[in-house]
């Protein structure tokens, strides 16, 4: 309080002197600051930024991401191909987005967990291909837990053939 009566005496002396409201009211502020440092933490943080990043993902706006392009075999495609196209490529493809990942229906319009997880999921059923149904098929058997050296997700699953792991992460790492 005593530093605050201090600088609109200080204020208040230097608009009967003549100077500009404007110099007096930033002199005042100095003050304060300066006097009491930890009021105004901001203040000294923000006067030393010279850029501010923000992630623009969709998360920031809207909570959700979706999909909006697919590479599967080197074609591109407006969204993940529809179950039966392209081949056996485009079907591991679908399972791949459907089983890797945590994300979970909670009834027939309400999906939970990561944005990019549920992404993923609802991309891959609407292509038709359905997370529980695909996991009845192909159930998960193991999933090596995510570090940030991996950066990657990897889970395992057992098919008629045998064992398929499906691996989603920073492209850097799954292009190695």
């Amino acid at each position: 309080m005593v530093v605050l009566a201090v600088c609109a005496v200080v204020f208040l002396a230097g608009l009967f002197r003549g100077e500009s409201a404007m110099l007096m009211f930033l002199t005042a502020v100095s003050l304060a600051v300066a006097a009491i440092p930890e009021a105004l933490p901001a203040v000294e943080t923000l006067g030393s930024v010279t850029y501010i990043c923000s992630d623009k993902t969709g998360t920031l706006t809207l909570n959700s991401m979706w999909v909006e392009q697919a590479e599967v075999a080197r074609l591109r495609t407006a969204s993940v191909p529809p179950a039966g196209e392209m081949g056996e490529a485009g079907r591991l493809f679908g399972l791949a987005i459907a089983l890797n990942n945590d994300a979970v229906r909670q009834n027939d319009d309400c999906v939970f967990g990561d944005p990019t997880e549920v992404a993923l999921y609802l991309a891959a059923r609407d292509a038709g291909y359905k997370k529980e149904d695909a996991m009845r098929s192909m159930p998960r058997l193991a999933e090596p837990p995510f570090d940030s050296n991996r950066k990657c997700m990897t889970t395992v699953h057992r098919d008629q053939e045998g064992f398929v792991a499906f691996t989603k992460g920073a492209p850097e790492q799954i292009l190695l």
